[in-house]
């Protein structure tokens, strides 16, 4: 029986005209019902809240070790990476080769910033916190512009397959 079909049945035991009680026994009882009731529901929620605290901690635990692994594993491909050189490595299991890519960096932002704020070339500057896009530095820098504190720098990525 739900609180509602409780509820429902003890405002049935008393006269609403009068406020008189018309079955004190059967009043009884759906009060212990209710009271019964009311106190599972309550040790449920406490039992739910402790098992998503459980959860919560148990996701805090496996990001961590994610994050151990994932670490572990970027430590072992810049071990391979200069072990081989940027050479190609490969046997009936593994295959290890490198590929080219640009990335742009960025030594001093904030003058950077300024620069292409004066230049007029605000598309390559997010203005939430002022944050360089790094895709309309490395196009200017392709095009010939000498930007301060920036420049295109070839990197080796690993890859493993």
């Amino acid at each position: 029986m739900t609180l509602y079909e409780i509820d429902r049945q003890i405002l049935e035991c008393l006269d609403l005209e009068t406020g008189e009680i018309t079955d004190a026994e059967r009043l009884d009882a759906l009060q212990i019902d209710r009271t019964t009731k009311l106190e599972n529901t309550a040790l449920y929620i406490k039992n739910l809240l402790a098992e998503a605290e459980a959860i919560k901690a148990e996701e805090k635990n496996l990001a961590e070790r994610r994050k151990a692994k994932e670490n572990k594993a970027e430590s072992l491909k810049k071990y391979i990476a200069a072990a081989l050189s940027g050479g190609k490595f490969e046997t009936a299991k593994v295959n290890i080769s490198f590929r080219k890519s640009e990335a742009v960096e960025i030594q001093n932002p904030a003058e950077l910033i300024f620069y292409l704020e004066n230049m007029g070339f605000d598309d390559c500057i997010n203005y939430k916190a002022p944050e360089i896009k790094l895709t309309g530095v490395k196009k200017l820098i392709k095009e010939g512009r000498e930007l301060p504190g920036a420049a295109v720098v070839e990197k080796q990525n690993i890859q493993i397959k």
